[in-house]
């Protein structure tokens, strides 16, 4: 196994040492790359994905779970005080207070938002690999590429690392949009099915025979 891994990082024959090199430095290159922190790029694209695949909804169930910050009262219903600074700044020289006030609701309701925003991530969270057992094998980098693959691979060789990093964002993006997508029509089907199952419990809860009057006069007639 040493020498097949030392053969694999020697140069070849045929290939000339300055060469040689340079292609090291740009495979070098090209791992420091796709090496970026993980972490902080999944939050970006689950921020940005999330957001919007909410405003793409139209489910009248999701409502519950799914808010839309354009809609709120300070940014859907703009006062005419806000649209000019002379009325805003005659209001907070005239009223304080008022200021003050609207500056607590307004951070209350950020803080609303965002601790919204958690819970429609938790609901969604679980179900993003829900479908993964049915993607079918994967043959990792044998298997054939997509367009967007190819143009990353392109800008590698051209040595244009900006433009492969955006097309892999937008790749990842893209990926991350549709899983969203498929935990959000999961999490509808069983919200659905849990619905449908809870209707047919209804159903089979045991009713009376009898009503109370029906009942109290049998009862009478058994005491004579």
């Amino acid at each position: 196994m040493g020498d097949a891994d030392g053969s694999a990082d020697a140069k070849p024959k045929n290939v000339s040492q300055r060469m040689w090199e340079k292609f090291r430095l740009l495979e070098k290159r090209v791992e420091d790359t796709t090496k970026r922190s993980t972490e902080k790029r999944i939050k970006h694209l689950q921020k940005t994905a999330l957001e919007n695949v909410a405003r793409a909804l139209t489910h009248p169930d999701d409502g519950r779970f799914v808010s839309l910050p354009q809609e709120t009262e300070h940014t859907a219903h703009p006062s005419s005080s806000q649209s000019t600074g002379l009325g805003k700044r005659k209001r907070s020289a005239e009223s304080p207070a008022e200021d003050g006030d609207e500056a607590t609701k307004f951070r209350d309701d950020g803080a609303k938002e965002t601790v919204g925003e958690e819970g429609q991530w938790s609901k969604v969270r679980d179900l993003l690999s829900v479908n993964e057992h049915l993607a079918g094998v994967s043959h990792g980098n044998l298997g054939p590429k997509t367009v967007l693959e190819l143009k990353i691979e392109e800008a590698i060789a051209a040595g244009d690392f900006k433009k492969a990093e955006e097309l892999s964002d937008h790749m990842a993006t893209r990926e991350f949009g549709e899983k969203i997508t498929k935990a959000i029509d999961a999490k509808n089907f069983l919200e659905h099915k849990q619905r449908e199952e809870e209707a047919v419990k209804a159903k089979k809860k045991k009713k009376l025979n009898w009503g109370f009057e029906a009942k109290q006069r049998w009862e009478t007639k058994s005491n004579m």
